[in-house]
């Protein structure tokens, strides 16, 4: 491993033909945080967070499954691993999976909460409250908007100042804010706890 960073996404090999593991039970608002990407305000959902799942198809991917709403929903262990590594802002939402193979009247209570046996509730969305101010602009290679020679569109090649205290373990760039990065370091410590499910590309491998 000798990229600085990586991107982070999801693992679908062996998952199921449409790649996706969790699905989102929508509630109102859902749309207001795409990817959980914006960093302000910290994202209060209107009603628990729950995603329908056959927990059989957690078995490749048990800690970063995917799932219809683009968010990083990881298990409790990696969320761990990664805090474990160094401090990065961050608002964790509370995310219960449910499982979907069993009818519904039974595997929800009287009140409409997923029954125990029938749920997992060792799992968050992350959703990071500011970005990592690293984007190298003068070694990276970009398209810039026509209507905005501020904005880049499309990143070719992307590096990074690393600053001298080193990268945050788990962070998001402004211009590239749709995707999630983890240092070295978090992936090494994800590594060596036997975290399954994120796939890792360095950045010299990141596709445009």
């Amino acid at each position: 491993m000798n990229s600085p960073a990586y991107l982070v996404r999801w693992n679908i090999f062996g998952g199921p033909p449409d790649g996706i593991v969790c699905r989102l039970v929508e509630f109102p608002g859902w749309k207001s945080n795409r990817l959980l990407a914006s960093v302000s305000p910290p994202f209060q959902p209107s009603e628990p967070v729950e995603f329908d799942t056959n927990f059989a198809l957690l078995d490749d991917a048990p800690d970063y499954p995917n799932n219809t709403a683009d968010w990083p929903v990881m298990s409790r262990r990696m969320f761990d691993v990664l805090l474990s590594v160094g401090e990065f802002a961050h608002h964790a939402i509370p995310v219960t999976l449910v499982q979907d193979t069993i009818p519904v009247d039974v595997r929800y209570d009287a009140l409409g909460r997923p029954k125990p046996e029938y749920s997992k509730t060792n799992y968050v969305a992350v959703q990071l409250l500011s970005y990592a101010d690293v984007f190298d602009r003068e070694r990276s290679l970009f398209t810039l908007s026509r209507r905005d020679p501020d904005e880049i569109m499309r990143i070719r090649k992307l590096a990074l100042d690393i600053p001298p205290e080193g990268l945050p373990p788990l962070f998001r760039l402004e211009v590239y804010d749709i995707h999630l990065f983890v240092s070295a370091e978090a992936r090494a410590a994800l590594d060596s706890a036997g975290i399954r499910g994120p796939e890792y590309v360095p950045l010299d491998k990141i596709s445009p």
